[in-house]
């Protein structure tokens, strides 16, 4: 269904449209909800799931091949014959985007790991549909309280940072997010004193 469609985003974060992307989907570079509007385009991303039959029909298949690219990619998107992939872990792919102006609403997704901070990036892109092979309750939540679909292989309480040592940072520094502009400060702020905090070792 996807091939000849894929647009990979591997170790560098530019984005490479294949001929045939390009040509099977208009992709909009324009940063929908990279801006101070964050809150505004998160809403006109917003999904209504009281879907038609070939509407609910087309999503699931979407869904499906979203999920079966998960043994060779951390996380997937697709719509129609368009796909799109990332190798990146975390919220990398996600953050890189919403940093490159992807036009992602109406896709449905894949992702290998799925807490609150990257439910609220999904919904800032304006997807459909989120699988995610493992889900929290808290992640779970946020996508459900802004009409995303949200499935998963294993629903767990909390996501656990690398190490196995306490939670992710990710996670409580969205913890008392209330919007898509508070949720994205904070993921970019976090992820700041992290690279800082590296970097200093």
């Amino acid at each position: 269904m996807c091939e000849g469609a894929d647009v990979n985003l591997g170790a560098k974060n530019g984005v490479n449209l294949s001929q045939s992307a390009q040509n099977s989907s208009n992709l909009e570079q324009n940063s929908q909800c990279n801006s101070a509007n964050l809150d505004k385009n998160a809403q006109d991303c917003g999904v209504n799931l009281n879907l038609d039959q070939k509407a609910r029909q087309s999503l699931e298949r979407d869904l499906a091949v979203a999920k079966s690219k998960l043994s060779a990619h951390t996380c997937a998107l697709v719509r129609g014959e368009l796909c799109v992939t990332s190798d990146l872990h975390g919220v990398a792919p996600l953050m890189g985007f919403i940093a490159d102006g992807l036009d992602l609403r109406g896709f449905a997704s894949a992702d290998r790991v799925v807490g609150r901070a990257a439910a609220w990036l999904y919904v800032c892109l304006g997807v459909r549909a989120v699988y995610g092979a493992v889900m929290s309750h808290a992640g779970m939540a946020v996508l459900r309280d802004h009409d995303i679909a949200a499935s998963y292989g294993i629903l767990v309480d909390e996501i656990s940072n690398r190490d196995g040592t306490g939670l992710c940072p990710l996670e409580i520094a969205t913890k008392s997010a209330k919007s898509v502009t508070e949720a994205h400060a904070a993921i970019t702020q976090t992820i700041a004193k992290m690279r800082a905090n590296s970097a200093e070792k």
